[in-house]
């Protein structure tokens, strides 16, 4: 039998195997696919979503059509909610609200856009009641501590729009598509794990305090996956004004909630114009969803490349197109035609 030394197994070993720089060469190489691997595959996953997102806005789409068949090709455009004591109230005209003593409400509240549709999700929480006072104590935010009407999606709601005046009629039962049983329930957010909501949404100041069309209110948050209704608004100097062609009060309707009727009735605003958009896969700051052109509201603009495509043909590609991935509109005599200071058209 023949022994061999360990030195001499030591060396054949070693010319057989991998020596460590080798070993290390294999490690890096291979780490580096899996690097690529990952990245390819969480964009190919956001593109999936994006995907998921539009075809969820065509869903939407097709409701919002549904509506306007049977409502002369017009569309929801506010909600008005009254108390049943109301409504049974001889002479109660919804026409004329002022005829009445009326705790009628409105979902067009001062320096926001009417709320037309409203989505599958109520974005306040009875959690977070009143937004009129300090966000939630969250280091996470932008800026710390968080804006009023800040809470668990990280959406920003408008100032004095609470849990107990606004939400607990204005939710997403009562929205008008899924009401009358147009689209029920609401597409999934595949971003958010939750029903698509609406963004409410309002336009922002120029650098002389007038609103500016081009430009998103300073309190507007874009979250993926959600969409935004809206019309084409005008403005007089720090006012919006009205799209034409409003007819008010077309259709009216109780809502329930899987538990119970709302005490009440609501009617439909309807016009024959919309905006309907919806954002996909967006980077963040820190822990909130932002979408802004300028620094107004002190937070940072968003670390993004800027808008790729014109989405509204309005001339200019704004910050806030950044991220969307479907648009719709229907133009008629509710459409703007109004311009900017630089003539484009005013959209969003």
């Amino acid at each position: 039998m023949h022994w061999q030394t360990s030195s001499t197994l030591r060396r054949r070993l070693a010319v057989a195997g991998f020596t460590l720089i080798e070993l290390m060469v294999v490690i890096v190489i291979i780490a580096i696919l899996v690097s690529i691997s990952i990245g390819y595959l969480t964009d190919l996953r956001k593109r999936a979503r994006n995907l998921q997102v539009a075809a969820n806005l065509n869903d939407i789409v097709k409701g919002l059509e549904s509506f306007a068949t049977d409502t002369g090709g017009m569309y929801p455009f506010r909600l008005r909610y009254f108390e049943q004591a109301t409504v049974d109230t001889p002479g109660f005209d919804p026409y004329e609200m002022t005829d009445v003593a009326s705790t009628g409400m409105t979902s067009d509240p001062a320096n926001w856009f009417s709320l037309g549709l409203i989505g599958g999700v109520r974005v306040v929480t009875d959690t977070f009641a009143d937004n009129t006072g300090p966000g939630p104590s969250d280091p996470g935010l932008i800026p710390p501590g968080g804006y009023a009407g800040m809470q668990e999606h990280h959406v920003i709601q408008p100032f004095g729009w609470d849990y107990g005046s606004f939400y607990d009629v204005f939710n997403q039962y009562s929205d008008p598509l899924y009401a009358l049983g147009y689209l029920r329930p609401y597409p999934p957010n595949p971003f958010m794990k939750r029903p698509m909501g609406n963004i409410i949404w309002g336009y922002g100041p120029d650098s002389t305090g007038n609103l500016n069309h081009t430009i998103p209110s300073p309190e507007v948050v874009v979250t993926p996956g959600d969409f935004c209704y809206t019309f084409f608004y005008g403005a007089t100097g720090t006012t919006a004004t009205d799209p034409q062609g409003i007819v008010e009060c077309k259709r009216s309707y109780q809502a329930q909630s899987n538990t119970t009727t709302f005490p009440g009735m609501y009617y439909v605003d309807v016009i024959d114009s919309y905006q309907l958009w919806a954002y996909g896969s967006l980077p963040l700051n820190a822990a909130t969803y932002v979408c802004y052109p300028n620094n107004a509201g002190g937070l940072a603009t968003r670390n993004m490349h800027g808008a790729r495509k014109d989405w509204d043909n309005s001339g200019t590609k704004d910050m806030f197109e950044t991220g969307l991935v479907a648009y719709y509109k229907r133009t008629g005599s509710g459409a703007s035609q109004s311009t900017t200071a630089s003539g484009n058209r005013m959209e969003f």
